[in-house]
């Protein structure tokens, strides 16, 4: 599981790494001292960075840019917003999950999933009800270094 921040307590914490393998950054209500402020990671030949606040003026701050250039990351997970986003831009993906914690401002409550290969990913996200439903879906695909959305 990865959780892009706005976590809340350590409790959650707890709770959430007796159930999974938890790669987690802190958000701007999060205690500063107990979570890294971003996390990079590789899952199959997929390269993700780790960030809260990533969206500026509605695209990736001129920092999110330099950082995923520098490290060459095709996967941004962030949030912040607490707003479901899916982007390819230039050969990143930028992904907002959404919040699927107590409801803040007028958003839903969502999750995503990612099913991912060597040259595949394919991300779905929920709504949370009792019966979670799906209400978009994207895939990607990577070939000689490219991404493509083949949504």
């Amino acid at each position: 599981m990865i959780h892009a921040g706005d976590v809340g307590s350590r409790e959650i914490i707890t709770d959430l790494e007796s159930l999974v393998c938890l790669t987690v950054v802190g958000g701007n209500i999060d205690p500063i001292d107990f979570l890294p402020s971003e996390s990079e990671l590789s899952l199959k030949s997929w390269k993700i960075f780790v960030q809260h606040i990533v969206w500026e003026n509605d695209k990736p701050s001129n920092y999110i840019r330099r950082k995923v250039d520098l490290g060459k990351f095709e996967i941004v997970i962030f949030g912040h917003s607490h707003k479901p986003l899916c982007s390819l831009i230039d050969k990143t993906i930028y992904l907002n999950p959404g919040s699927c914690g107590p409801k803040r401002f007028d958003s839903i409550c969502t999750f995503s999933e990612i099913l991912i290969n060597e040259n595949k990913l394919n991300i779905s996200f929920y709504k949370v009800t009792d019966e979670p439903i799906i209400f978009l879906e994207k895939k990607f695909k990577k070939k000689n270094g490219k991404i493509f959305d083949c949504s």
